[in-house]
């Protein structure tokens, strides 16, 4: 809770005049209101703490006035006031006790050393604790005055032989000189704010009396001369005792003097009982010269009383602050009240501070050093701590809220003040749901309930300023615990996203974007990893995201890495700054498409380099219409030439044959005439079908079409009755289109025609390598060597194995004439690995 405590002090930063107030309790309702009321009602500043643990360092480091503890199993006052009393601590302690605790509570708090108990029953409680705290001041101060006393003063600083005792209304010891603690066999810790009664003075006396009635009717008297009975060392004995009473403001004490027959004087040079006092103790008469020097003064100082005494207090000491001293000196002589100050005393380079305290009395004044560097050490380290903290928390960009249980704000920084455009000192106090519209309740209702059992974590909330901006705020919630785990409210850190939210909004729009557009995107960086790959490219190449991932981009788009062929590319890159090039890409199933790839590169606002970005679009469609309108226009070029060609002697024929049927001299010669006529327009007839199946070439779609199916319906329709057909490819299945029937029409009727003297026809296939081999042959006259391939070309006077030569190669097959002349035609059509498949009921 360091941090609560911190803030809580620089919260409630009072002038140093006020008193300091340390307020114990695990219930910080109660403690609060406790806080205010006395902070209201007179000059104090109240620090809360809810740990003992950490009250204990506090009381180590820091006086305080008085010392406030609501009691509880949690908060146990008595085990704390009890360890005080031990450590030598007089601070005035009050334990508020709850109703359900009896008087034997009580009298155990008093017996620990409390001043006073109050009880949480009539709602009166914190008037209660006021009065005992001014009541407990007055009665200190009080007996500050009656031991700082010319007689008082005279007998300790003449190193009385006396037991002397300082006792309050309640019979508490407040001051035991060491005479007393020898004689008694006690440490200061045993009896220093307890009872005296059970301690020095027995409950009962030899005589039977009640002791605490005897010390009574002794309070009530001014001065009083009697044998009183005494516990030495757990034994009953007498001393005399004289007593000296005081009452002043409703406080009133009593300074015991007992006798001891036997006890030396002890007035020697060493031998005075102050010299065993740890403190250094010093007496100056009024004119500001030595009457009195302790060892451990002359420890202290480094000079010996026959140095000191009788000189001014400015002749002993070379020393820049005597000022300060001798003015602590006046001052005290001058009001006749004691004077404290904080003095640091600098001698030969080494620092000490000491708290001094200034005794007036009717001879001078006394003054004892209190060692306090140490205390001003961890002072001076708290201070730094508490400033760097608070440092950090102002300078923050984030700004800090805290609320407390009933979501008031206890703590706001200026940062907060400027993200919300309200002043710290108009939050601090209020509720933070008064800042919140009422729709919003909820939800912040809901967060603070999560947070009690977990923190939160950050929620994005939109909210409206009071001069009408809307601000897109980042609220981080966590929980405020007590030591003890219980929920007491939360730490939010707020940060005003708008501005990123906005630039976000705008970044994932504009990758909303990159995902879906028509082209595959891919982001490498300078390593050539991909850092980005869209849904396109995904569906282009059957990777997901996840898959490229730590992926270099010729790991996913081909070729493989060759310098060779890299280098022009990366060149180019940066360079240009740009790249365009055409590139077969391969799926992950193996299958491939045509890409058209941009390549462009990235860098940030100083030129350096960062990656490229790589625009993909497959284009294998427009790269086959593409081709698909080449072949259309070569086709009709060709056939254009061809058909004009053709259709023109066609037609020479036909008019010569027509001239000469009519200048023929028999009917027989004119027939003949006719007869040729006629056959010229049977041509033209068929170069008009061989056009238009020339036009369809490569209009329809491939399929897998069964070889011998293809073939059979092919020949249907030819006259081969007379001919042998061999059919030797029934599982094979070839990719093409239906216009494959026409390159086995074409080929049969090529032989029908031109071989001559045909009997035998077969088609049948083989493997090589990874393609087929499909073979036409006949037993006909065959083709002459060099004519092999010109049967095949544009110059072919056939046109039916011209139209077999396009058909083929449309379908990504190919054709050649490997037969012997004389023996008969043999055409090889070579079928691709992927244009081929054995029927599955053959396998």
């Amino acid at each position: 809770m360091v941090e609560r405590a911190l803030f809580m002090r620089a919260r409630c930063v009072r002038p140093m005049a006020a008193r300091e107030i340390l307020l114990l309790s695990n219930d910080p309702i109660y403690a609060d209101s406790l806080r205010r009321f006395l902070e209201q009602e007179t000059d104090v500043h109240v620090l809360i703490e809810t740990q003992v643990g950490k009250a204990i360092d506090i009381i180590n480091w820091t006086e305080f006035d008085a010392i406030i503890c609501d009691h509880s199993p949690e908060m146990d006052g008595l085990a704390l006031v009890s360890s005080m009393r031990d450590n030598h601590f007089t601070t005035p302690f009050i334990i508020i006790l709850d109703t359900q605790q009896g008087e034997g509570m009580v009298a155990k708090a008093l017996f620990a050393g409390a001043t006073y108990t109050v009880r949480r029953s009539s709602g009166q409680e914190n008037r209660a604790v006021l009065a005992m705290v001014e009541s407990a001041w007055n009665h200190r101060e009080l007996l500050d005055r009656s031991l700082d006393t010319a007689k008082v003063q005279k007998r300790i600083l003449d190193g009385s032989p006396d037991l002397i005792l300082a006792l309050d209304g309640q019979f508490r010891v407040r001051y035991v000189n060491e005479q007393a603690l020898d004689y008694f066999g006690l440490e200061t810790a045993a009896v220093l704010g307890r009872p005296a009664i059970g301690r020095i003075f027995p409950p009962v006396g030899s005589d039977g009396k009640d002791m605490l009635v005897k010390l009574s009717g002794w309070m009530d008297r001014k001065t009083t001369h009697a044998t009183v009975p005494v516990l030495r060392k757990g034994q009953m004995t007498s001393l005399s005792a004289a007593t000296s009473t005081w009452a002043e403001d409703g406080a009133k004490g009593m300074i015991v003097f007992l006798t001891v027959p036997s006890s030396p004087c002890g007035v020697g040079e060493g031998h005075c009982a102050l010299d065993k006092i740890k403190e250094a103790i010093v007496t100056l008469d009024h004119d500001g010269k030595f009457t009195f020097f302790n060892s451990e003064a002359e420890r202290l100082t480094g000079l010996s009383r026959q140095d000191v005494r009788g000189k001014h207090l400015g002749e002993a000491f070379d020393l820049q602050q005597i000022g300060e001293v001798e003015q602590g000196r006046l001052q005290a002589a001058a009001t006749g009240s004691m004077i404290a100050k904080e003095i640091e005393i600098v001698e030969d380079g080494s620092s000490e501070w000491f708290d001094m305290r200034f005794y007036p009395h009717s001879e001078g004044v006394n003054i004892i050093f209190y060692p306090i560097t140490r205390r001003k050490s961890i002072d001076e380290k708290l201070r730094s701590s508490e400033e760097m903290y608070r440092s950090v928390v102002e300078q923050t960009a984030e700004g800090v809220i805290m609320v407390d249980e009933s979501f008031v704000i206890e703590f706001a920084n200026r940062q907060l003040a400027e993200i919300v455009g309200i002043p710290v000192d108009v939050l601090i106090g209020k509720k933070m749901l008064d800042f919140i519209p009422s729709d919003d309740h909820p939800m912040f209702l809901k967060a603070f309930e999560d947070n009690r059992e977990r923190p939160v974590g950050t929620t994005g909330y939109t909210y409206v300023r009071p001069d009408g901006k809307r601000r897109h705020l980042d609220i981080n919630l966590s929980p405020r615990r007590y030591a003890d785990g219980r929920f007491h409210g939360a730490i939010a850190m707020v940060s005003d996203d708008t501005d990123l939210a906005a630039a976000n909004e705008r970044i994932r729009y504009q990758a909303q974007a990159l995902l879906n557009i028509s082209a595959g995107l891919a982001v490498v960086d300078p390593q050539g990893r991909i850092s980005f790959w869209n849904q396109r490219a995904e569906k282009l190449f059957g990777y997901s995201p996840e898959d490229v991932e730590g992926k270099t981009v010729t790991d996913i788009l081909t070729p493989a890495p060759d310098p060779r062929y890299q280098e022009p590319i990366r060149k180019a890159i940066m360079e240009e700054g740009f790249f365009e090039m055409e590139l077969w890409q391969t799926r992950k199933d193996g299958s491939r498409f045509l890409s058209f790839l941009q390549l462009a590169k990235v860098e940030d606002d100083n030129g350096n380099f960062l990656g490229t970005v790589t625009v993909i679009n497959d284009i294998t469609a427009n790269r086959e219409l593409q081709e698909q309108l080449k072949q259309a226009n070569h086709k009709l070029k060709l056939m254009a030439a061809v058909t004009r060609h053709d259709i023109a002697n066609q037609l020479q024929v036909m008019a010569a044959s027509l001239s000469l049927a009519r200048s023929a001299t028999s009917i027989e010669e004119s027939r003949a005439m006719i007869a040729k006529a006629e056959n010229s327009l049977r041509n033209v007839n068929v170069l008009q079908e061989f056009s238009k199946d020339y036009l369809n070439i490569g209009m329809e779609e491939p399929v897998w079409n069964g070889a011998e199916k293809m073939f059979r319906s092919s020949i249907k329709n030819l006259d081969t009755k007379n001919i042998k057909v061999s059919c030797g490819v029934r599982d094979l299945e070839i990719f093409t289109d239906t216009m494959i029937e026409k390159v086995f029409y074409n080929l049969v009727d090529n032989s029908l025609r031109h071989g001559g003297k045909v009997s035998e026809i077969s088609l049948s296939y083989h493997d090589d390598g990874d393609d087929v081999i499909m073979v036409y042959e006949d037993d006909g006259t065959g083709i002459p060597r060099d004519m092999k391939e010109a049967i095949l070309d544009e110059r072919s006077a056939r046109h039916g194995m011209k139209l077999v030569k396009e058909i083929l190669a449309i379908n990504g097959l190919s054709i050649r004439e490997t037969g012997t002349y004389n023996k008969g035609v043999r055409f090889e059509i070579k079928v691709p690995r992927d244009r081929y498949r054995i029927a599955p009921a053959s396998i």
